[in-house]
């Protein structure tokens, strides 16, 4: 969820941070493809525009850590200021 508001601007510039901390709903990508697909971060990144900070470590085992690298790398290439901790 935090990945689409992020991707439109009129909601992400009414916060002053978006902070996601929640797995997948309980389901694998198996059980839900739609809705795995309907919140994947690659399908916004197109759309972010504010500033981000990106928090993440290789024992998080909800997500890869090259999927945090990932954007991160996505957000410097738009030219969005960015860091990654």
């Amino acid at each position: 969820m935090i990945n689409w508001i992020a991707g439109r601007s009129e909601m992400s510039q009414r916060f002053r941070a978006l902070f996601s901390e929640h797995d997948a709903g309980g389901f694998t990508p198996y059980e839900n493809p739609h809705a795995y697909k309907k919140f994947n971060p690659i399908n916004h990144i197109v759309n972010w525009s504010q500033p981000m900070s990106i928090i993440h470590g290789e024992l998080d085992y909800r997500v890869p850590d090259i999927q945090g690298i990932g954007a991160f790398i996505a957000l410097q290439r738009r030219g969005i200021p960015s860091r990654m901790l």
